[in-house]
């Protein structure tokens, strides 16, 4: 019978093999568990194509980040999801970790529900990236998208960004339009293709890459603001041969901005950097305000990231926190009768929140997370009836309110029931 479902995990400790498989039996998606070390992990991979992998770090850091990225350069592995494990939350290491291409993270010790529900998630995810990989192996059939760069053609690229437009303005969600291209001295065909090659490398499987005339490329981001498209133009240079020169025009979409529109104000952008040297890169928002970022607030990620950190830290400590335990204690005695236990705990990056039937398998998680960058992450976890489920969202910082906070808490109450 093939195997329809399998997970690989990568550690140098047999403990960890034990700890996750006994983690997995409820986890019916599942039909093969299969282990490995550093050394031996890439061939596993090819020779298994797992549908998800599941990375134990401990200390080994250079050799997690090598192997991350030489399956993300990988054609036949890239869409692969990855979970890493760590033994404790640093901060640096675990966004080097998502530059490096994996998709999630866990920080011991780790909820059983918890994990089920991200490795359900990562195999969904799975299932997704497959389904896009052949819808796309017959648009390149098709001629849409051409075979060399990966991007789609000139032809049909105003297209594509009319139908992100589209999805932005229904599910009311950022969407971004970055131009990029090599400078004069730089360009020709070989090195559009090493540039086409490196932005696919250096972005989501989501993201889109589309061929603009006279050898530049658009970028579309959906659910990007200004600055993480900002981010993603410093991985692309920073993966780029030193040789190779770009500059990159970026522009936010507003409200009823026409894709004509989009793009024309992300080439304008392009143009300007082009005329202010090399290496330039330039921001234009929803209001159509003009910002050189490596002149202004982009300059410094760390410096954002340290910031986001301690905002988080206060709005634990002043809102999340004190809703946390009131909740806790109304729920306590509302249910107490009714043999469910309520917990809740917090970190100085994450917060957790739990309701439990101390008979059955049902119970109800909120999580609020800091994931390092500039929003926070609020999952769901759902078990009933031996069913699992999960949703997740994400929300800017000030957004979350303590009413926003108690409609969540409240949801999660009416899951459990």
């Amino acid at each position: 019978m093939p195997i329809t479902k399998s997970l690989l995990i990568i550690s140098e400790e047999h403990s960890d093999i034990t700890e996750l498989r006994s983690k997995l039996v409820l986890l019916r998606d599942v039909d093969s568990i299969i282990n490995t070390n550093f050394t031996n992990a890439l061939s596993f991979c090819n020779q298994y194509k797992p549908d998800t992998i599941v990375i134990f770090t401990h200390s080994a850091r250079e050799i997690t980040l090598s192997i991350c990225e030489k399956l993300k350069n990988d054609d036949l592995l890239k869409n692969i999801p990855i979970v890493c494990i760590f033994d404790q939350y640093d901060e640096d290491f675990i966004l080097s970790c998502f530059d490096s291409g994996i998709n999630d993270y866990l920080v011991r010790p780790i909820n059983d529900t918890e994990f089920l529900m991200r490795t359900l998630w990562c195999l969904q995810k799975s299932d997704l990236n497959r389904e896009l990989e052949k819808k796309n192996a017959l648009l390149e059939k098709l001629n849409l998208i051409d075979q060399t760069t990966k991007a789609y053609n000139l032809q049909i690229t105003d297209k594509v960004i009319e139908n992100e437009i589209a999805a932005a303005d229904k599910y009311n969600y950022p969407l971004v339009l970055m131009a990029i291209s090599l400078n004069l001295r730089s360009k020709s065909y070989s090195n559009d293709i090493i540039l086409a090659k490196t932005i696919k490398n250096s972005i989501r499987y989501s993201d889109i890459l589309g061929l603009s005339d006279q050898g530049k490329y658009f970028v579309i981001l959906p659910k990007t603001n200004l600055k993480g498209a900002y981010t993603v133009s410093n991985r692309i240079r920073k993966k780029l041969d030193q040789n190779l020169i770009i500059n990159t025009g970026i522009c936010e979409y507003s409200s009823q901005m026409a894709a004509n529109e989009l793009m024309a104000s992300a080439d304008n952008a392009l143009n300007e950097a082009l005329s202010r040297g090399d290496n330039k890169v330039i921001l234009i928002d929803n209001l159509d305000k003009t910002i050189d970022a490596p002149l202004n607030i982009y300059k410094n990620e760390s410096k954002d990231y340290d910031l986001f950190k301690e905002e988080f830290a206060d709005k634990i400590t002043r809102v999340i926190s004190p809703i946390f335990k009131d909740t806790k204690y109304t729920l306590q005695k509302r249910l107490s009768a009714q043999n469910v236990v309520v917990d809740e705990f917090t970190t100085t990056t994450k917060c957790f929140f739990s309701i439990k039937d101390q008979y059955s398998v049902n119970e109800t998680i909120l999580k609020v997370v800091d994931p390092g960058f500039s929003k926070v992450i609020l999952d769901t976890f759902i078990i009933k009836d031996k069913n699992k489920s999960n949703k997740r969202s994400t929300l800017e910082l000030e957004d979350l309110t303590a009413d926003k906070l108690k409609e969540h808490l409240d949801d999660l109450l009416k899951e459990f029931i």
